[in-house]
């Protein structure tokens, strides 16, 4: 779920996935198992969608995610509040490590050579 500017993890309401450098955050209806993909069909109904563009604090919130544990389970990121505290789930972690992993992946491959 997204309320204002705090993003709830753990209860497979939230998808995340990157294209073309961004992370894309988007609450979604139904739930959905947790670290599994999120079909785009008429039954998936997106209720906000919050996008961050490439930038290099990206790494930031990659090693701050490396970091989460049980107990520390809050990160800022850009004035949002990525919340795992409500329901820890190592799954979502993983999930959005994941897709920050890709969008990085996405923004160096062009630099490669």
């Amino acid at each position: 779920m997204i309320e204002e500017n705090r993003i709830y993890f753990g209860y497979g309401t939230i998808a995340v996935g990157s294209s073309c450098g961004m992370l894309r955050i988007e609450w979604i209806k139904p739930p959905q198992e947790i670290g599994q993909g999120v079909p785009y069909t008429d039954s998936i109904k997106r209720l906000r969608t919050i996008n961050f563009e490439w930038a290099h604090d990206i790494f930031k919130l990659r090693d701050d995610l490396n970091r989460l544990e049980e107990l520390n389970n809050v990160i800022l990121f850009r004035g949002y509040l990525l919340d795992f505290r409500r329901c820890y789930n190592v799954e979502s972690v993983r999930a959005v490590q994941t897709a920050i992993d890709r969008a990085i992946e996405f923004m160096l491959l062009p630099y490669a050579c």
